[in-house]
C-alpha cells in the first residue's frame, strides 16, 4: 500500500512562512517542541521536518533567517 508523501519541496515553505510570521511578530528564535505522548505529540516535528519522534522528546529551532535546527537525543539517532 502507497502512502501520501508530502515532497521534501515543502518544507523549506513552511520555514518560510514561519519565518514571516515571525518576522511580523518580532521574534529571533521559535522553538518547536514535540514528543510521542498524547499531551503534545508529534505534531510540530511532523509539520516542520516530517520527523516522527519516538521515546524521547524533539525540539526544532526555528532562527529569524536560515535552516531550522533538529534537537534529538541518541534514541532518535536517524
Amino acid at each position: 500500500m502507497t502512502y501520501p508523501r508530502i515532497p521534501d519541496s515543502e518544507y523549506p515553505l513552511r520555514w518560510a512562512r514561519l519565518q514571516a510570521a515571525m518576522a511580523e511578530a518580532g521574534l529571533d528564535l521559535v522553538l518547536a517542541y514535540a514528543d510521542d505522548h498524547a499531551v503534545a505529540g508529534p505534531a510540530h516535528a511532523r509539520y516542520l521536518a516530517d520527523f516522527a519522534p519516538h521515546f524521547e522528546p524533539v525540539c526544532i529551532l526555528v532562527p529569524a533567517a536560515g535552516q531550522p535546527l533538529l534537537l534529538s537525543g541518541p534514541e532518535s539517532e536517524t
